[in-house]
């Protein structure tokens, strides 16, 4: 969680997550958040402006990037979506607004 999105694409987040998928039994689940700029795009460059300070840089992708690192496995409902999302059950009052993030749980 809240990891690929310090992986720059020179060091090929997919491949990353390829090598953990093939060690991955049949059944398995990966679960995955990762920041994009898809919400706020106005703060985005801020944003990684502040992480080309530190040790690693944030390296924010779209829906379609983020979902192409599911390759090989199968998205369980209800997508790829802002994580509030994935509680829809809880009252909308504790939620909080528009995030930079999307989450996903894929199944191998």
């Amino acid at each position: 969680m809240a990891v690929l999105h310090f992986i720059e694409d020179a060091d090929d987040p997919a491949e990353v997550v390829a090598c953990f998928r093939d060690a991955m039994p049949p059944g398995s689940f990966l679960v995955l958040s990762h920041a994009t700029g898809d919400f706020r795009p106005e703060i985005a460059g801020k944003v990684t402006a502040v992480y080309e300070r530190a040790a690693a840089p944030l390296v924010l992708r779209s829906r379609a990037q983020v979902a192409a690192l599911f390759h090989g496995f199968e998205l369980v409902p209800p997508g790829l979506v802002q994580p509030a999302a994935w509680r829809p059950d809880v009252d909308s009052a504790h939620r909080t607004g528009v995030g930079g993030f999307w989450a996903g749980m894929g199944r191998r």
